[in-house]
């Protein structure tokens, strides 16, 4: 599946559906879309969602073989990875999949951090991610910090509250989005300031996605002017220049 997410080339969902979790699940813009794949003309997308919104694992994607090289695919864009009703062979299946396609990054965020400890050995390839809509939020980098992960980011979309909080000092990427759509609670831009300042203080990689707004394009990208599009420090020069050939991202950080 393609996506729109701005700093991967595809997602994987070998998971569909889920259940509210927390804050930042109110607005989920999978729910509707699940809803809508569902009634897809084509019958293999419609089959896929045929359970709607309800967990679903589908075992028969992890047969698949993902060709190309060096592709930033994030895994399961419609579900958590870590939801509680997924079955614990089946999330193995999930990094056992990633193990066999060591040449691709995939990045797996989650809000059920309290779940990472399941897997004890993360494959070097995954960028293992916590969301953290605010402050009440933060044990969820705890759980993060346990991990070997090998990249361990966060985002902050949507950002509901500031974040104070020096615990970002141990991260290696940190994403901020304002809530985008028609029932979208606002950001206030003093709070992505805050998180910029904190990973700037140490040197932590930034990328702010959006204001955010009714409209996703009319908050803007730009913070005090400035696009920020950082990403983590061990991305190889590999990746970068075949991101740079698809021309897909401005991958050059702000001076």
């Amino acid at each position: 599946m393609s996506a729109n997410i701005p700093w991967i080339h595809i997602s994987f969902n070998c998971l569909t559906g889920c259940t509210q979790y927390s804050d930042g699940c109110v607005n989920c813009y999978a729910k509707p879309m699940a809803v809508r794949m569902a009634s897809n003309p084509n019958p293999k997308t419609a089959y896929k969602y045929r359970n709607g919104f309800k967990l679903t694992e589908h075992p028969e994607e992890l047969e698949k073989n993902i060709g190309g090289r060096n592709k930033l695919i994030f895994m399961n864009s419609m579900a958590d990875t870590f939801h509680e009703n997924v079955s614990q062979p089946f999330l193995y299946g999930i990094f056992d999949f990633i193990r066999k396609h060591p040449h691709h990054i995939f990045q797996v965020l989650t809000k059920r951090a309290n779940r990472l400890s399941t897997i004890k050995d993360y494959p070097p390839n995954v960028w293992l991610g916590v969301t953290v809509e605010k402050s009440k939020y933060l044990d969820r980098i705890e759980y993060l910090m346990d991990t070997n992960a090998t990249v361990k980011w966060i985002s902050c979309e949507p950002l509901l509250g500031p974040l104070e909080s020096d615990k970002i000092k141990c991260i290696d990427w940190v994403v901020v989005g304002g809530e985008s759509g028609p029932n979208c609670r606002p950001m206030d831009l003093n709070w992505a300031r805050k998180i910029r300042d904190t990973c700037n203080k140490y040197d932590v990689p930034f990328w702010f996605k959006q204001a955010g707004g009714p409209d996703r394009a009319k908050g803007g990208k730009l913070l005090d002017g400035k696009i920020y599009k950082q990403w983590p420090k061990s991305l190889s020069k590999d990746m970068i220049q075949d991101v740079v050939q698809l021309s897909l991202f401005n991958v050059q950080p702000v001076s």
